[in-house]
């Protein structure tokens, strides 16, 4: 089952990328966390977030389509749980979620008597 996830992890890598062609990509299978659950043996559960410029001007029920459209048939078959957060690249570059971001300088507190 874990190759089964890798092999889904990486599939769903190389779909998304070659649709939306993101500047990032971080796909997190969580499929683990729902053993039990009634649904979890109809597909995997993934987290995702996505960066990428056909995201720029578009609405969040657009950028979930077009990451929808780009999944396709795999929703409800390899995939029974999608969560994502979509960005443009203006968007990430400050996000917290941005493995690249630049750390605010922290700053010396100060002092009590001056």
């Amino acid at each position: 089952m874990e190759d089964f996830c890798r092999d889904l992890t990486d599939w769903l890598h190389r779909l998304l990328r070659s649709s939306l062609n993101p500047t990032y990509l971080k796909i997190v299978d969580e499929t683990h966390l729902h053993r039990g659950h009634s649904q979890a043996r109809r597909g995997g559960h993934f987290r995702a977030v996505i960066v990428s410029d056909v995201f720029s001007g578009k609405s969040l029920l657009q950028r979930h389509r077009l990451v929808y459209q780009a999944l396709g048939s795999a929703m409800g078959r390899e995939i029974h749980a999608f969560s994502m957060k979509v960005f443009s690249p203006e968007e990430f570059r400050d996000h917290p979620l941005n493995p690249e971001r630049q750390a605010e300088p922290s700053t010396s507190p100060q002092c009590k008597n001056s």
